[in-house]
């Protein structure tokens, strides 16, 4: 941006780098806002302060690191960084501070974190492993008193719309995981191959769900914005499994309160039928449905906290 008076920053322009911050890190709208603490402005007639540009900076580069995003700012090491004693500089342009030179572009980083809002940087991001499982602890899926189809409702709980926003908004995810750890059948191997390549790991984001398989029909464009307070589809596979378990089906669904609390529902359909002389095949016990989460190191939401509200 100009500067309304050449190189001098006033509180106009202040206020105006502060409201695009506040528009990323602040409650923001939708899948914008991170749910942080926002800056404050000022009035016309007041002093900005070495303080004001501290937490502008701090904002401002925080986001960015967690975003990725390059920008040219003078971090708390440099010889320009605001301290309560020095003299406030503006921080676009070339600078001569203590005798260096400087080259910093703080309306073109504001402008950027704004733009790039939703981008993550994996380095910034850390995977929390097994937060909660799921697991059926007798067999399934055979014929006479096994049932042939099980399912599980898990609940993950934020405990605030703002928290589950604090943490899907920054990058998010949760993590899916089904396994079959006891496969010595051929039933129970089948399964297992289901749930190891044809699945793999299901990550819901803000705008989506992914997985790392490669056979079904998962949905990529529901993601925690796009839950509703009924059950939607986010990975299906009909007759996923192979040869004579051709027929087996997986189905996952999600839903959110609106308040805070997301539920999974996940059925598996054996539909298997054995052909004499064979005897009745059956899947082990053990069947298990793992969840874990993947969040901002640099903003660090709060864990969700997880239980089977229906076990397999």
């Amino acid at each position: 941006m100009a500067y309304s008076t050449g190189n001098t920053i006033t509180a106009a322009d202040y206020n105006s780098f502060v409201a695009t911050v506040n528009g990323v890190i602040g409650a923001g709208s939708g899948s914008k806002g991170y749910q942080q603490s926002t800056l404050s402005t000022v009035a016309q007639t007041d002093e900005i302060t070495a303080a004001h540009w501290t937490a502008l900076l701090d904002a401002v580069n925080k986001a960015a690191a967690h975003q990725g995003t390059s920008v040219t700012l003078p971090g708390g090491s440099n010889t320009g960084y605001p301290a309560s004693s020095d003299t406030i500089h503006a921080f676009d342009g070339s600078q001569t501070i203590g005798g260096a030179s400087y080259s910093y572009n703080l309306s073109g980083a504001v402008t950027d974190v704004d733009t790039n809002y939703q981008n993550v940087d994996a380095a910034q991001q850390t995977t929390v492993a097994a937060q909660h499982t799921s697991a059926r602890g007798s067999a399934w899926g055979g014929e006479g008193s096994t049932p042939a189809t099980i399912n599980s409702d898990v609940t993950c709980t934020f405990g605030s719309l703002v928290l589950a926003k604090q943490f899907f908004n920054t990058g998010g995810e949760l993590h899916c995981t089904l396994d079959q750890p006891t496969a010595t059948t051929t039933q129970s191997t089948n399964w297992n191959t289901i749930f190891d390549t044809s699945i793999g790991t299901m990550k819901m984001g803000y705008t989506g769900t992914t997985r790392t398989g490669n056979a079904g029909t998962p949905s990529t464009t529901i993601g925690f914005h796009d839950l509703t307070t009924s059950y939607q589809t986010v990975f299906e596979g009909t007759n996923i499994g192979s040869g004579a378990y051709a027929a087996n089906d997986v189905l996952v669904q999600v839903k959110h309160d609106g308040a805070g609390v997301v539920t999974f529902q996940i059925t598996l359909a054996d539909q298997h039928t054995s052909v004499s002389p064979s005897t009745v095949d059956t899947v082990e016990s053990g069947t298990k449905a793992t969840f874990a989460i993947r969040k901002s190191s640099q903003y660090t939401p709060a864990n969700p906290n997880w239980a089977t509200a229906d076990a397999f």
